[in-house]
């Protein structure tokens, strides 16, 4: 899908006072093809970023979770259209985010 789909998690595991599973989504933002891989990052400020791999397509989505929109993107190569890379990243088809430091319990 080329969407990323926010839910409400409290909505979303209370099926008694929300029995419809369509009632827990919060958003769906366009981010691009194979949108799967999901890690989050405190903004300056305040809030929450979330950034999203696709499987095919060569950047990182930036989902703004206080307004639920798309921030950006960004490269995941080297280019010359004046975006800035990720360095020593490959090109498409990754397979989700690593987070570092590796947050407990994953470690």
């Amino acid at each position: 899908s080329p969407y990323v789909t926010i839910i409400d998690a409290a909505k979303a595991a209370d099926v008694v006072n929300y029995p419809d599973p369509a009632s827990a989504v919060v958003a769906s933002v366009l981010t691009g093809k194979g949108a799967h891989g999901v890690a989050f990052g405190n903004k300056s400020g305040g809030g929450r970023y979330a950034y999203v791999s696709h499987k095919y397509e060569n950047y990182l989505s930036v989902v703004d979770m206080t307004t639920m929109s798309k921030a950006g993107d960004v490269a995941l190569f080297l280019t010359t259209t004046g975006k800035k890379a990720i360095v020593g990243a490959t090109d498409t088809g990754g397979n989700a985010i690593a987070a570092k430091p590796n947050p407990t319990p994953w470690q």
